[in-house]
């Protein structure tokens, strides 16, 4: 008896489940990209693209519309319910890619937007983070060459490699989680819409600093790869330093470890950070011996000395704003749970030791330049 209602239960199971057709998915408008605005009476703006399906009775393929809208409300909840009052399906956010904020939002603070994101039930945590600093009416209207939707385009450049050392993607669980930890500091890369190459072209611009949710500050491409290096492996990259007479040599950066370690002796904390930055020679502009062994050496020499005055310059750039963009306060909190530091930001009392290493372990199939 029980072996025949398991089966019966098993076949209901295989039967009832699934798609019996596309007639819900049409009934869908389903959002990809969501940019957030205020404006100057703080009410709140949202850009939405939207995918409409689209599926023919006659044929297997299907296709869809890529839709625009835009509504205002005093919270995103009744922007979002305005905004359906004026669609003849309901807008659905369980596949939205991306969440851009302005930066006029980021300045007043994303805490005014981050409760409703991570409460409601449609919005996913595996959305990325965007910085916009132009007019978001401009972006949303923007026709890319690459990809149809800016969302989809989006969500698909951490992908890219080749670019990963000069750029920090954020996803949304990840900015939840940082916000909580240690001085509550997150950076989130800004875009910029181009007018300098032959097509209109949304790149990375810089790395946005958030402090307690709100905008402070920027790193620039080279600061955001120092950090890059300084917080985690990087896997690609490049190192560029003089060498000679009017000669820049490039090291391209195959992989890199970093082990940081926080010691406190009552007054001061200690943070050493060792780094080991594996490379190959990838080029230079005039004639060397690269064979030459004390030519090697001397290339690795000054290629540790400028990345490590590039390390501390940071460093110490962002302690005199008393900012902790390094997660020092995270790592102190592990090591020293009972100890409270009488300052009010545990990088003020922070000293920094860089251990760095450096090794070139080849080059293409060209191991030698000379006259």
């Amino acid at each position: 008896m029980k072996r025949r209602m398991l089966t019966g239960i098993v076949a209901l199971c295989i039967l009832l489940s699934g798609c019996f057709s596309y007639k819900d998915i049409n009934k869908l408008l389903i959002v990809v990209t969501t940019v957030v605005d205020v404006d100057e009476n703080d009410n709140i703006i949202l850009y939405l693209e939207v995918f409409k399906p689209f599926r023919s009775e006659h044929t297997a393929g299907g296709k869809g519309q890529r839709l625009v809208y835009k509504g205002k409300g005093p919270t995103i909840l009744e922007v979002i319910r305005d905004l359906n009052l004026g669609t003849s399906q309901k807008l659905n956010f369980t596949q939205n890619k991306t969440l851009i904020f302005t930066k006029r939002a980021a300045e007043k603070g994303l805490d005014y937007f981050i409760d409703f994101l991570n409460r409601d039930q449609e919005f996913v945590l595996r959305q990325y983070m965007y910085i916009y600093e132009q007019d978001p009416e401009e972006l949303i209207n923007t026709n890319l060459k690459e990809e149809e939707y800016i969302g989809i385009y989006l969500f698909e450049i951490p992908i890219n490699q080749a670019a990963s050392a000069k750029r920090n993607v954020t996803r949304l669980d990840d900015y939840l989680n940082n916000r909580l930890k240690g001085n509550q500091v997150n950076v989130i890369p800004v875009l910029l819409l181009s007018k300098t190459h032959l097509d209109s072209q949304l790149r990375m611009h810089a790395t946005a600093i958030i402090k307690d949710d709100k905008y402070i500050g920027e790193m620039t491409f080279d600061e955001t790869a120092i950090y890059n290096l300084m917080t985690g492996p990087l896997r690609a990259g490049t190192i560029v330093i003089p060498f000679g007479k009017d000669n820049r040599v490039t090291l391209e950066i195959v992989g890199s470890k970093m082990k940081d370690k926080v010691e406190y002796d009552g007054e001061t904390v200690h943070l050493t950070k060792n780094i080991e930055i594996r490379t190959t020679f990838a080029e230079t502009q005039k004639p060397i011996e690269l064979l030459q062994p004390d030519v090697r050496s001397e290339i690795l020499k000054i290629a540790e000395a400028a990345v490590k005055i590039k390390v501390l310059h940071l460093f110490e750039m962002w302690k005199e704003k008393e900012i902790d963009i390094f997660m020092t306060m995270n790592k102190f909190e592990s090591e020293y749970p009972k100890e409270k530091p009488d300052v009010n930001d545990i990088i003020e009392i922070t000293e920094l030791k860089v251990n760095l290493n450096i090794t070139m372990e080849g080059s293409t199939d060209v191991l030698d330049y000379v006259d």
